[in-house]
């Protein structure tokens, strides 16, 4: 094992290590309380739709704006189950009471025909979080999901040539890197992701330090995750399904180690969301040895060869 491959190991067991004792500050879990409480609270059946779409302060473009904030260009609504009411009557055979004729509606009026009601649910694109608003950045939670980050420790000189050199490795094995504009962008409230067979797609919102952590982290994705290809068969990483935990660990430590490696320290945020995603390491432990070996040695792999594609002839 060469020496910042074995760096890489001494730096990923120490990061799991936090991960096992991360703590929610409770400081910052009153704050974050505090903030949600001037959102309205929605149903359970909502909360946890809006929580799988990565939201939770949301409001529809109307409140925002009677807040005094108004929703970014090209943001899309975020789905919420809304009811509506459907009446029916029974006539030769059951009708929707807006289909009813003239004479119906009059024997409807006169209490002929009885009209019945009852409540649906629809799916509406019809409210928005709040990092798809003008509220400013600072004022949001740290443990805010989805809020802006900044990092420093690279300048955006370097940032751009290592993305370049990054879109160079992913383009080996057929996959493009794209930034499309808020218009274009499809997904919501996500930084970035990796579609199979279509390419890395990373959000608009994203800051640009937040940008080249996320393409880090997709580029393991696609490398990782995304079937055989000549970079995994090269790097003698053989090809395996995995449970999307154990996936976004992979991917967000790859992201944090190659950060780090590179001068960028995404530790703090890293942290908090491969606990998340592990539930706190515990989706690690469970697993056999030789499995838990093989997934943390694919990315102290990977990370050692975007490090060493993105540095040549820096």
């Amino acid at each position: 094992m060469n020496n910042r491959k074995k760096e890489l190991k001494e730096m990923q067991e120490i990061i799991i290590e936090k991960v096992d004792k991360a703590l929610t500050n409770p400081y910052e879990m009153l704050e974050l309380l505090d903030f949600l409480s001037n959102f309205k609270e929605y149903s359970w059946k909502n909360r946890v739709l809006l929580g799988s779409q990565g939201a939770t302060a949301v409001e529809s473009y109307k409140g925002w704006k009677e807040k005094g904030y108004q929703v970014q260009r090209g943001e899309r609504g975020l789905l919420l189950w809304l009811p509506y009411t459907v009446k029916t009557f029974y006539h030769h055979g059951i009708k929707p009471l807006k289909m009813a004729s003239e004479e119906e509606l009059s024997l409807i009026n006169a209490g002929k025909i009885k009209v019945s009601s009852f409540t649906k649910f629809c799916l509406r694109r019809c409210v928005f979080d709040v990092t798809q608003t003008d509220f400013p950045n600072e004022n949001i939670p740290k443990i805010y999901a989805n809020k802006r980050c900044i990092f420093s420790g690279i300048s955006e000189n370097d940032m751009q040539k290592y993305e370049k050199k990054i879109a160079y490795i992913l383009n080996k094995i057929n996959v493009r890197v794209f930034n499309p504009s808020p218009d274009d962008w499809q997904g919501d409230l996500a930084k970035g992701y990796f579609a199979s067979g279509s390419g890395v797609f990373l959000s608009p919102r994203n800051t640009k330090s937040e940008n080249f952590e996320v393409l880090i982290h997709e580029a393991a994705h696609a490398i990782l995750h995304g079937g055989e290809n000549s970079i995994s068969e090269k790097l003698g990483i053989e090809f395996s399904e995995k449970d999307k935990n154990i996936k976004e660990f992979q991917a967000e430590m790859t992201a944090c180690l190659v950060s780090k490696n590179l001068g960028m320290n995404t530790e703090d945020e890293s942290i908090d969301y491969i606990a998340k995603w592990t539930e706190k390491g515990k989706k690690l432990k469970v697993l056999n040895k030789k499995t838990k070996e093989k997934i943390l040695d694919e990315v102290v792999k990977i990370s050692d060869y975007i490090i060493e594609e993105v540095t040549k002839n820096k």
